[in-house]
């Protein structure tokens, strides 16, 4: 629903609230107070058996009630729309950035890696958790499913230089890689693994290079990103 419309049936009931008090014997005043209680449950000035014996007053009340849902609707709605913003301009910002998915232990080393020599970057992280923590320390961080195609696009996959993957499952990193390969065909993916079998689909899918953790997989990532720009 259109802000402008939620906002225009809002004024509308409210309008219908204070119109169908007055006619039923009330000053405007109480009809304008009576449609200021149905947003901040205020005490009523009307006495509750004319809310079941006078029928305008009834459904005046109901209008109250449904004008404040649109309005909360909007508040609500509008704020979401706004943080989406927030998140999508930010994104839009970066070029030949690097995509950072996952922020466990490997994650955490390459950001850190990322800042010592300049590299633009952008974090992906679905724990709620994580991500406040990001958010709080200034971070760029998107929260979601790396394997989501919205979710890289919002992370501006196809301005991106690198993605590097730093999940804790096989399954999802090999998602990743498919999506990111197809989303940008020259970006430069690395990957850490936790089953090696999984290498070879890795790197058929698109990937470029591939790494086990055990094999200090945050720092091996790292050096790649600096063969890469070399």
């Amino acid at each position: 629903m259109k802000a402008s419309f939620a906002i225009f049936i809002a004024i509308l009931l409210f309008v219908l609230e204070v119109v169908l008090i007055v006619f039923a014997g009330y000053p405007i005043q109480v009809g304008i107070y009576e449609t200021l209680i149905s947003l901040f449950s205020l005490p009523s000035v009307i006495p509750e058996q004319s809310f079941y014996l006078n029928p305008l007053v009834a459904v005046a009340i109901i209008f109250g009630g449904i004008s404040s849902i649109f309005v909360f609707g909007f508040i609500i709605g509008a704020t979401i729309e706004a943080l989406q913003e927030v998140r999508i301009s930010f994104s839009q910002n970066l070029k030949d950035h690097a995509i950072v998915c996952g922020y466990g232990t490997t994650g955490k080393y390459v950001v850190n890696f990322l800042k010592k020599i300049g590299i633009k970057y952008v974090v992906i992280e679905k724990d709620p958790l994580k991500v406040r923590s990001l958010v709080d320390a200034n971070e760029k961080v998107i929260e979601g499913d790396a394997t989501k195609k919205e979710i890289l696009e919002e992370a501006g996959i196809k301005r991106a230089k690198f993605l590097i993957s730093c999940l804790n499952n096989d399954s999802s990193t090999l998602f990743t890689v498919v999506m990111a390969r197809a989303l940008n065909k020259n970006i430069y993916i690395t990957a850490k693994i936790k089953d090696e079998k999984f290498k070879e689909v890795l790197i058929n899918a698109g990937a470029n290079f591939v790494t086990k953790p055990e094999t200090n997989g945050g720092r091996e990532l790292a050096k790649k990103v600096i063969l890469a720009i070399s």
